[in-house]
């Protein structure tokens, strides 16, 4: 674990300190005492003498004492040898600025496993190589060779981008947002973003954590060090450089759909992380959640100055999930004595172009007072001769000891910067748009509902696997890495799942047999490991109900799979009770971060024309199962919109439970598709209709 005073170092050293200003080393000297850090700073250089007024040392080993850090912007090739040095004398904290490592081709990733060993050799803990630096306005230090000084925050920003720190730069020079620590990771040869989530959780100066994060080192990890974040303060993530999981072309449904932004966006959900899909979200999503009082309910009052805003607002609030509050009769009447006749009472509330700063005081007390109303959007619109300084302050004022969030919108912000000064002062955020304002409401809002959400944990349910064992370990001996038809359906049932009555026939006569054995009608398919899709191929019969249907079915199926893939191999067709109900799709796919995904959508032709899907990260809990199925779109399918039949909701949930161990157990399962699984009435249960797994 990452120990919290690694980034509260009492005394540094800048091995690479430099007296030319366009060198790292001068810019890392300059910016730790433009910073105002008390502590003793080292330059370390055998070219120089001084460097910014202080005695330079030609190595680390003249120092005259051990230092806490070691601050190493050499050329790579100098890497090793001022590392031997830092061991010689001690250090242990080092933060390498130095490029040409993993960044830099074969050659790089070669020299960084050699660092790593070096670095477990001799007890260190290093940040980079190939990073930024890192900033703790506490302390106060800004180790970094960007220069600025940040205002004290309660704001931490990790970043695998050095870039990111001049975009909170930026952004906190308009929004007047402080930071408390910035940590570039750079390659992360070994702090890890982990690492440093970890730590910033029990820092008592951090209440919100941004993150611009471009992989995971340890996706299993990851997922838990978030888990046990999130419940004590917000983690905001914009995850860049998103593409699909691996290059081997997808063998099932679910293989063709989880791609790696699925995945991600799955763990997110599972681990309470807001994901924020752009820089501007990123910083948005913060500045609510670090300035206001966090959403209580999901209703917002809209008080303007304009009515177009605020039908705008309104729209963006119902897309969000969230709703207009309906205001009480006595905050209606409140506002009748507040406003002209010709004013709008209702929600959104429009003051009018006539309002003043006085009216929008008095109406923001009166709808911040009312009880249906858990956050108020104020907006301003540059119309007629308004004083936005004094109107700001009129928020301020109403706003002020009332326990509920105030976003506002004062439009043309950008033309009257040092009017809004109150706003920023009291950390009330002032959004370009309407629909920026209620997307950091639907952040708040995600978050209040993650800390409602009842804990579970995963628990190993009560299966026998040696059944599917079996089936598996036969497979592998045939070795063929496909497995589908009863082979499948077996592994399934000894994790829960039901299944028809079933058999495979390889010649008409065998198929006639065991219709009578297993009554009509019956559904008969190809059973190839080289196809996946029977429909494509002629490959499926449905509601075959007498012998001659049964010749006929088995003939016209082989003939036509014969005729769309020669090359298939036919093993047969499986003959199968037919299942009523309404088709469902789950399947797994193992991701190369987080292990298996599951997934849950709408079956038949839906799964790959509407591709309406959900993901989660095994092991899954009953509430992520149940989550799973209420996000599809396709949902009212399955609780009876316009009168249909209701499915056993509660029933799949025991299936994606069951799938999720499955997974965990049999990890050499890549892929697999159960599609579909017909879902009956409410406590009639599923029934595995048809399966097919990957083995690696």
């Amino acid at each position: 674990m990452l120990g919290k005073d690694f980034f509260t170092p009492q005394s540094v050293a800048v091995v690479g300190a430099s007296n030319n200003p366009d060198k790292i080393g001068y810019a890392l000297v300059k910016n730790i005492l433009e910073s105002g850090y008390r502590g003793e700073v080292y330059p370390v250089n055998p070219g120089e003498s001084e460097v910014l007024s202080l005695v330079c040392y030609p190595g680390v080993t003249d120092l005259p004492r051990r230092v806490d850090m070691a601050l190493i912007a050499v050329s790579w090739q100098a890497v090793f040898p001022v590392l031997d040095d830092c061991a010689a004398r001690g250090i242990k904290r080092l933060v390498m600025i130095s490029a040409g490592f993993k960044e830099a081709g074969e050659h790089g990733s070669r020299l960084e496993k050699e660092l790593l060993k070096a670095l477990r050799k001799h007890g260190m803990r290093l940040l980079g190589p190939n990073c930024l630096g890192f900033i703790n306005t506490s302390l106060p230090i800004n180790a970094t060779f960007a220069s600025g000084v940040f205002p004290s925050g309660d704001m931490s920003l990790v970043a695998q981008s050095g870039a990111m720190r001049q975009s909170y730069w930026d952004w906190s020079r308009e929004s007047g947002l402080g930071l408390n620590r910035f940590i570039s990771l750079g390659n992360e040869a070994d702090i890890t973003e982990s690492d440093v989530l970890e730590m910033l959780k029990d820092d008592d100066q951090t209440r919100v954590i941004i993150a611009y994060l471009e992989g995971i080192a340890d996706g299993e990890r990851f997922r838990r060090v978030a888990g046990s974040l999130t419940p004590v303060k917000p983690l905001i993530v914009l995850k860049a450089g998103i593409t699909s999981s691996g290059s081997k072309m997808a063998r099932s449904h679910t293989g063709s759909m989880a791609g790696a932004d699925e995945v991600y966006d799955a763990v997110f959900k599972q681990t309470g992380i807001i994901r924020a899909r752009s820089p501007e979200q990123l910083f948005d999503f913060a500045f609510g959640l670090s300035c206001q009082p966090l959403l209580s309910g999901e209703r917002l009052a809209v008080v303007t100055n304009a009515g177009g805003p605020g039908v705008t607002a309104s729209d963006a609030i119902e897309r969000a999930g969230l709703r207009l509050a309906r205001l009480a009769r006595d905050t209606v009447s409140s506002l009748r004595g507040e406003l002209p006749s010709f004013a709008s009472l209702n929600n959104p509330i429009d003051l009018t172009g006539t309002t003043t700063p006085d009216n929008y005081e008095r109406v923001l007390r009166i709808v911040l007072s009312d009880r249906s109303v858990d956050g108020v959007l104020t907006i301003l619109c540059p119309q007629g001769p308004l004083d936005v300084a004094e109107i700001a302050g009129a928020v301020v004022r109403a706003s002020r000891g009332c326990g509920k969030p105030v976003f506002t919108n004062f439009m043309g912000a950008g033309d009257h910067r040092p009017e809004l000064a109150a706003l920023r002062e009291n950390g009330i955020p002032n959004y370009p748009s309407p629909e920026r304002a209620v997307d950091g409401f639907r952040a708040m809002h995600q978050y209040r509902l993650w800390l409602k959400r009842r804990r579970e944990v995963a628990v190993t349910p009560d299966y026998d696997r040696h059944p599917a064992q079996a089936v598996l370990q036969g497979v592998e001996g045939w070795g063929v890495k496909t497995a589908g038809g009863l082979e499948a359906l077996r592994v399934l049932e000894a994790y829960g799942f039901r299944s028809p009555r079933a058999g495979v026939a390889k010649s008409i006569g065998e198929a006639e047999r065991l219709a009578g054995e297993i009554g009509y009608p019956l559904v008969m398919k190809v059973v190839s490991p080289d196809i996946i899709h029977k429909t494509e191929f002629g490959g499926v019969r449905l509601g075959v109900s007498t012998p001659e249907a049964v010749a006929s079915a088995y003939a016209e199926i082989t003939e036509s799979v014969r005729r769309l893939k020669p090359e298939a191999k036919i093993t047969g067709v499986m003959v199968q009770a037919m299942t009523e109900g309404r088709e469902v799709i789950l399947g797994l796919k193992r991701d190369p971060q987080f292990g298996a995904a599951i997934m849950f959508g709408l079956g038949g032709i839906y799964t790959e024309v509407l591709k309406d899907v959900s993901f989660r990260v095994a092991p899954i809990t009953p509430q992520d199962a149940r989550d799973m199925i209420s996000e599809i779109r396709g949902l009212p399918l399955l609780t009876g919109a316009r009168g249909g039949k209701k499915a056993d909701i509660e029933a799949i949930a025991r299936c994606l439970v069951g799938l999720s161990q499955l997974a965990l157990d049999f990890p050499q399962i890549v892929e697999l598709d159960i599609n579909p699984l017909m879902v009956d009435e409410p406590g009639k249960g599923a029934v595995a209709v048809d399966c097919r797994l990957a083995l690696e």
